[in-house]
């Protein structure tokens, strides 16, 4: 019940017009099938959206320096045996944007600049279809196709969102990655019917 009135409001409160809303309210319950379909219609994603992804990126990144430089001042008071209040903590970081949403303008505007098919890892592509067939674990696929030195690193973070209650976010960058490295051609094996979905 609660699931049901939750969809309703956040497609009420959908943040994108036109067609990002529809691939949107898609992503909300399939995210492979939004970004599949991304990809077949990518003349259909605004051209601006490299340049708002970038805005929201350097956004990003600046509240990401000024929750560091937060921290270590918190850090150094600390030493001094003053705690400050817990304002400066990492949940009020943000950019006014969730992160869903920031996944999936991210992703959008990676479709968008390389015409449907951005460049991807041969172990991502080898491993797409499976991830999306529901055959292979995303997560697996993802520490899969990292790189060797990076893998480890990768596990180390996997166990940690799990443990924090997090894990769906790497979840949804296996996911997305799969979608992303698929061969353009096998799509419509995938979605039989993508000639009829969001015709412009």
């Amino acid at each position: 019940m609660f699931d049901q009135l939750f969809k309703t409001l956040a497609g009420a409160m959908n943040p994108f017009q036109g067609f990002l809303a529809d691939l949107w309210n898609v992503w909300q319950t399939d995210v492979a099938r939004a970004v599949l379909i991304a990809r077949w219609y990518w003349q259909n994603l605004p051209a601006e959206l490299a340049q708002q992804a970038a805005m929201l990126q350097q956004q990003q990144e600046s509240e990401l320096e000024r929750h560091r430089i937060n921290q270590d001042v918190d850090t150094q008071l600390g030493a001094l045996g003053i705690f400050p209040n817990s304002a400066s903590s990492f949940g009020s970081y943000g950019t006014g944007m969730n992160p869903d949403q920031s996944t999936f303008l991210a992703t959008m505007a990676l479709l968008r600049a390389h015409n449907g098919n951005p460049p991807a890892a041969p172990d991502a592509v080898n491993t797409a279809e499976q991830v999306l067939r529901g055959q292979l674990d995303p997560v697996d696929a993802l520490l899969q196709s990292a790189p060797p030195q990076a893998r480890q690193q990768m596990a180390i973070a996997a166990q940690a969102l799990q443990m924090m209650g997090t894990s769906n976010l790497l979840r949804q960058q296996g996911i997305v990655l799969a979608a992303t490295s698929l061969p353009r051609k096998r799509i419509s094996a995938l979605i039989p019917d993508i000639e009829q979905v969001f015709r412009s």
